[in-house]
């Protein structure tokens, strides 16, 4: 699980400061750390991305443009508080899926790894 940290007033994951972020209807979140070609048409980022799988990779902004209303900017002002966090202290130990556990106990909400299909506690 990435680390997400607040320093001065921005956000940072697992150390890159990032510099735009976006967000959906359907639960997903692209945060750039780097912006690796602009034209003026378009820009290529580098960043993290939470969709069905969280991974670091490269997305275009007139590709999430292109979904209209269901995708926006997430104000600067706003970074800090954006994405899906849980602190380690609240996963259990699976190393397929790091599925969450009921708050105060050692039990994972009952789940299925979406890696092995295992879990399913």
């Amino acid at each position: 699980m990435p680390k997400f940290e607040d320093k001065d007033g921005k956000l940072y994951i697992d150390g890159e400061e990032v510099i735009k972020g976006f967000e959906s209807f359907g639960g997903w979140y692209w945060f750039a750390t780097e912006i690796t070609e602009k034209t003026d048409a378009d820009v290529l980022y580098f960043g993290f991305v939470q969709g069905f799988e969280e991974k670091w990779g490269y997305f275009r902004e007139s590709e999430l443009k292109s979904l209209g209303g269901r995708i926006w900017e997430i104000p600067k002002r706003a970074l800090v508080w954006s994405g899906r966090r849980r602190p380690a202290d609240e996963l259990c130990d699976c190393e397929h899926c790091r599925c969450p556990k009921i708050s105060g106990t050692r039990e994972a909400i009952p789940t299925t790894c979406v890696s092995c299909g295992g879990c399913n506690v």
